[in-house]
C-alpha cells in the first residue's frame, strides 16, 4: 500500500538529499581562504596556509564534475544555491532557502495534499505537481506571485475551490485528470490566463465547455484533445469560430485559411456536437488453411466452415456502406452508382445504400468461405509450384459507423480494443444432390448464407418446379400435393443444424492515437495470435437449448442405427476374423507413420499453423470547412 505525503514533506526530503552543509559545499574544515590554486605558489601564502586544504576553485570543480556532484531536477534555482554555498557559505541562510526558489518540481512523490507550505514561497513563480494523487486544490494556499501551475496526471475532479481566489496564473495545466465539467470562471479573476490545458479529461458537452472558456479575454492556447468532445467531427472548426482569441489549438497553430473556412460554423442550426463518425475498413484475412474447406461431394450431410472477424464496439450505432455514403455526401448517388459492378458478386459484397441501427456491442464482418483449394499438381511439377495451402479471404468490410455515444466511444478508445477471428462450423442436413437439383443451386447458396431459425434448427425452404409445369392455384380443390388437380409442386427443405463457433485467434489494438489532433488515422496490418487452449463454442441462451435438443434427437436416431449395424457386423466378423488379422499385421508393418492433429469439437487447433493477419484502417472523420458540416446535415 502506498504511503501518501504532503507537499511540505516532499520538499523537506529534497533538502535533506541536497545537504548543502556537507562536502564540497558549506563552510567546513576542508577549505582554506584562497580562491585559486595559483595563490598557493605565492610566497606570502606558502607558510601561512595549509597546502593540503582545498581552494574555492577545487571545490567548484568537485561540485560540478567530481564524484560529489549532484544532479538536481526538482528546481533550477538549486544550482545557484550550490555555487553560493561553495563561494561564500556565510551568505546562504539555511533557514530561508525557500526565498531563493522560483521554480519547484514535485513530480511523482505520492503527494495527495497541498498544505500551507507554499505560502512562505514568496518568490515562487512556477509550481509543477504532476503525477501525484491530488484530488482537489485550494487557491488560497498558493503563493501570490505564481504564474505557472501544472497539475498533470492527478485525481482532480472538482475545480470550484481553485476558482475562488486564484493567483495571477498565465498557464494552468490540468491534463490527464478526472475533470467532467469546466470550472466557473470569473473574467476579472482570470484576466491574465494565456494557456489552458484540459486534454485527456472527461469533458462531454462541447457547448458548455466553450461557453465557459469564451469568457477568458486573453486565452491564446487551448488543449482539449483526448476528451469525449474531441470526437465530434466539427470540433476544431466549432472551437475556432467560437473562441476568436485563440492562436493555438491542440498544439497546432490556427491559420488564416482555417478561420476563413470555418467562418459561421458555430452558428449552424440543428448541429449536434455529441456525434462522431468513423470510417472502418477490414480486409484480407490471411493464414486460413484452404484444406479446411475441402468438401466431399457425395457425402451428405456435409460440413461447411465459414470465417469472420469481430471486435468490441459501443452500442447502439448506425452503420452504412462507405462507398454509398461518400456518393450521397457528394450528391452523385444515382442508379448507376447503386448498380453493382459486374466483377463483384452481389451475394458476397452488396452495395448497401441504407442506414442500419446495430444494437450489438460488436463490429462483425460477413461470413466467408475460404477459396476452394486447387487440385494437386502432377508429381513432375510439384517442386516448381508454390505452396498455396494458406489462402487469403477478402472480407471487403468498408463501413461508416456513426453514433451519439461519445462518452462510451471515448472510454473504448482509451483502452485496448480486442479483435477476434471466429470459425463457424455448419452442418447441413437434407441437402439435395447436384444431379437432382441443378435448378436450385443459386437458391441453396442464399439459404446457406443467411438461414432463418425455426424450432431449434436453421431452416430454409427452396421450392423447385420445372419450366413446363405450372404451380397449382390456391383456390382450386385438389391442387395440393397428392391431389387430383394440377401438377405436383416439389418443395425441398434444407436444414442447417446448430452452428458451432470458435475463436481461433485474437489480438488487441491501441487506438489512443485517434484522440490526438495530428493523428486521426490508424492503419496497420494486424497479426493475430492463434488460441492454443481449448475454447468453448460461443452460444447464446436460446442456441444452447436448441443445440441440446438437436444433439438429443441425433443420439436417439443414431442409437437405433448402430444397434442394427452391430447385429449385421457380428455375423460377418466371425467368418473373416483370421483374414482380417493377417491383413492388419501386414498393414501395420508396411504403412507409413500417420501424422495426427489435435482437434477440439471438430476444429483443428493448428499448433503448427502460422499466425493470422488482417489489414485494418480506422479513420476519425474530420470536417475541414463549414461546407462539410452543412452537407452532412443535408445528408441526415
Amino acid at each position: 500500500m502506498k504511503e501518501f505525503i504532503t507537499c511540505s514533506e516532499a520538499y523537506k526530503g529534497y533538502l535533506k538529499e541536497l545537504a548543502l552543509e556537507n562536502f564540497p559545499t558549506g563552510n567546513g574544515n576542508w577549505r582554506n581562504e584562497l580562491d585559486y590554486r595559483s595563490d598557493l605558489l605565492k610566497p606570502q601564502h606558502k607558510e601561512k596556509d595549509n597546502p593540503h586544504l582545498l581552494t574555492t576553485e577545487s571545490l567548484l570543480e568537485l561540485n560540478e564534475k567530481g564524484p560529489f556532484s549532484k544532479e538536481v531536477k526538482w528546481s533550477e534555482d538549486v544550482k545557484k544555491l550550490q555555487l553560493s554555498s561553495v563561494k561564500n557559505p556565510e551568505s546562504v541562510d539555511k533557514r530561508s532557502l525557500h526565498l531563493y526558489i522560483k521554480h519547484l518540481r514535485l513530480v511523482d512523490k505520492n503527494i495527495n495534499t497541498i498544505d500551507n507550505c507554499f505560502q512562505k514561497f514568496s518568490n515562487l513563480s512556477e509550481l509543477i505537481l504532476s503525477a501525484n494523487y491530488i484530488d482537489r486544490i485550494n487557491s488560497s494556499l498558493l503563493p501570490d506571485k505564481l504564474k505557472v501551475l501544472e497539475l498533470c496526471g492527478n485525481k482532480i475532479h472538482d475545480l470550484n475551490v481553485l476558482s475562488v481566489k486564484p493567483p495571477p496564473l498565465q498557464h494552468l495545466g490540468l491534463s490527464y485528470n478526472l475533470v467532467r465539467c469546466p470550472l466557473e470562471l470569473n473574467p476579472n479573476l482570470w484576466n491574465s490566463l494565456l494557456s489552458l490545458d484540459l486534454s485527456f479529461n472527461y469533458l462531454r458537452d462541447l457547448d458548455t465547455v466553450l461557453t465557459v472558456l469564451v469568457q477568458l479575454p486573453k486565452l491564446k492556447s487551448l488543449l482539449l484533445q483526448g476528451n469525449p468532445v474531441f470526437l465530434f467531427q466539427g470540433y476544431r472548426g466549432y472551437t475556432i469560430d467560437t473562441i476568436t482569441t485563440l492562436s493555438i489549438l491542440d498544439d497546432i497553430c490556427i491559420t488564416a485559411d482555417e478561420r476563413h473556412n470555418f467562418k459561421g460554423f458555430s452558428k449552424i442550426k440543428d448541429l449536434q456536437t455529441s456525434t462522431f463518425q468513423l470510417f472502418v475498413d477490414i480486409n484480407n484475412l490471411k493464414g486460413i488453411t484452404s484444406n479446411a474447406t475441402e468438401v466431399i461431394e457425395d457425402s451428405y450431410p456435409r460440413t461447411v466452415l465459414k470465417y469472420h472477424v469481430e471486435g468490441d464496439f459501443i452500442t447502439p450505432y448506425e452503420m452504412q456502406d462507405k462507398a454509398s455514403y461518400i456518393a450521397q455526401l457528394e450528391g452523385n448517388l444515382n442508379e448507376n452508382v447503386q448498380a453493382q459492378d459486374e466483377s463483384v458478386d452481389e451475394n458476397i459484397y452488396p452495395l448497401d445504400t441504407s442506414k442500419k441501427t446495430v444494437s450489438s456491442n460488436q463490429i462483425k464482418t460477413g461470413e466467408f468461405l475460404a477459396p476452394t483449394p486447387q487440385p494437386p499438381p502432377p508429381p513432375s511439377q510439384a517442386t516448381t509450384m508454390e505452396d498455396d495451402s494458406y489462402t487469403t479471404i477478402p472480407l471487403n468490410f468498408s463501413k461508416v459507423l456513426q453514433s451519439t455515444s461519445i462518452v462510451e466511444m471515448h472510454k473504448l478508445l482509451r483502452n485496448c480494443v480486442e479483435l477476434r477471428v471466429v470459425e463457424n462450423k455448419i452442418v447441413v442436413n437434407n441437402e439435395p444432390k447436384p444431379d437432382d437439383m441443378m435448378a436450385s443451386i443459386s437458391s441453396t447458396k442464399d439459404a446457406l448464407k443467411e438461414p432463418a431459425k425455426l424450432s431449434g434448427r436453421s431452416k430454409s425452404k427452396v421450392s423447385v418446379t420445372k419450366k413446363d409445369e405450372k404451380q397449382p392455384s390456391k383456390g382450386k380443390p385438389g391442387g395440393g400435393i397428392g391431389g387430383g388437380g394440377g401438377k405436383k409442386h416439389h418443395e425441398i427443405e434444407l436444414f442447417e443444424w446448430s452452428r458451432t463457433s470458435r475463436v481461433i485467434a485474437t489480438t488487441s489494438i491501441d487506438l489512443r492515437q485517434l484522440l490526438l489532433e495530428d493523428n486521426s488515422l490508424y492503419a496497420n496490418e494486424l497479426t493475430f495470435q492463434r488460441c492454443s487452449e481449448d475454447v468453448q463454442p460461443m452460444k447464446s441462451g436460446t442456441d444452447a437449448v436448441e443445440d441440446d435438443n438437436n444433439t438429443f434427437n441425433k443420439k436417439s436416431e443414431t442409437s437405433k442405427k448402430t444397434k442394427q449395424n452391430n447385429k449385421e457386423t457380428r455375423r460377418s466378423s466371425s467368418k473373416q476374423t483370421t483374414r482380417s488379422q493377417s491383413r492388419n499385421k501386414i498393414k501395420c508393418d508396411t504403412s507409413p507413420p500417420i501424422t495426427t492433429t489435435t482437434t477440439t469439437n471438430g476444429f483443428d487447433t493448428g499448433s503448427d499453423l502460422p499466425d493470422l493477419s488482417v489489414s485494418m484502417t480506422i479513420e476519425l472523420t474530420r470536417w475541414k470547412s463549414t461546407k462539410d458540416g452543412l452537407s452532412h446535415l443535408q445528408h441526415l
